[in-house]
């Protein structure tokens, strides 16, 4: 960031949430999607500043209330500060701005006791009310991986088999999937990247930017690929870690185990086409690598054997 933008960053930040920042520094570790910095107050302490590069102001605006109301059911999250007018996302030239504390805590390492707080968590957001004024419905349907497939494809990241394969998954999982299955609030981008743990406790899960109203099994069938794979396979003893966390919380209606697989299947699919549409706008060569990962992941999901959910 040019200095002179940090600067009117910076105030820009002190007049809305009353601080007195000394600096605001990049956060070593950045997604895909936004931009964080670390603003240090001496008299209040760390916060993490989020640069909003998905959504508006009132996109982040609704996602600050629903941390509040998850916040209030007791779910782990960094809870969002509110500005000095009452509001909690700011606008700025480069995108919304929203501050939340900077937590200590470091990022999950896939283990039993991870996917066993990670289910529980789950499990208890699968439960929870929706909050009457948060209406963002599940965006993430196999149009759009048909649409953002077909736009890769006339680029320079993806090969003539690479197209033809992921094209042929869209049409595979379009019976699969065409079940109603029930419905709860979902992360939608639950990875290690997103929580924090300290001394092996589960403090905060982070980046909601996804969130929305959706099959419950989303979340479940998302984690499997962030906290349950090893290398080119399902690790299945955290697989079924996992599905005994969630299942006292939550149990699953039969049709949602007999789906598992194919919802593990989308949600990989999925992913590979977030990235997709990511990478139109700024090509990243890490990026690609993760996308030809996913792929790879996509190939052994489709080969078998199929992933059960135990009950």
């Amino acid at each position: 960031m040019d200095p002179s933008d940090l600067i009117a960053l910076t105030t820009t930040v002190n007049r809305a949430w009353g601080l007195s920042l000394r600096s605001l520094t990049p956060f070593q570790a950045q997604g895909y999607a936004n931009r964080s910095l670390v603003a240090q107050d001496d008299q209040q302490g760390r916060f993490l500043l989020r640069i909003s590069r998905q959504k508006d102001r009132a996109g982040v605006e609704d996602e600050a209330r629903l941390l509040v109301h998850l916040n209030a059911h007791g779910i782990p999250i960094a809870l969002p500060r509110p500005t000095l007018d009452g509001g909690y996302a700011l606008a700025w030239p480069a995108g919304p701005l929203l501050l939340m504390p900077f937590l200590p805590g470091v990022e999950a390492q896939p283990d039993g006791p991870t996917v066993t707080a990670i289910g529980t968590v789950m499990g208890r957001l699968a439960t929870l009310p929706w909050p009457d004024d948060f209406v963002v419905e599940h965006g993430l349907g196999l149009s759009y991986c048909r649409q953002w497939i077909a736009e890769a494809s006339s680029g320079p990241g993806l090969d003539a088999e690479q197209t033809g394969f992921l094209q042929q998954q869209c049409e595979d999982l379009h019976s699969l999937l065409a079940h109603d299955l029930p419905h709860s609030l979902v992360h939608g981008d639950l990875f290690p990247d997103n929580t924090l743990f300290e001394g092996g406790r589960l403090i905060a899960i982070l980046d909601w930017d996804e969130a929305c109203l959706g099959p419950r099994i989303l979340d479940p069938a998302m984690a499997v690929l962030g906290f349950a794979w090893d290398g080119d396979h399902a690790n299945l003893d955290r697989v079924r870690a996992m599905a005994r966390s969630y299942q006292k919380v939550c149990p699953w209606e039969t049709q949602e185990v007999e789906a598992f697989h194919d919802w593990v299947r989308f949600s990989c699919l999925g992913l590979i086409c977030w990235h997709l549409r990511s990478l139109r706008s700024k090509p990243r060569p890490r990026q690609w690598i993760r996308v030809a990962e996913l792929i790879e992941h996509l190939r052994r999901l489709e080969r078998g054997p199929r992933l059960d959910w135990p009950t």
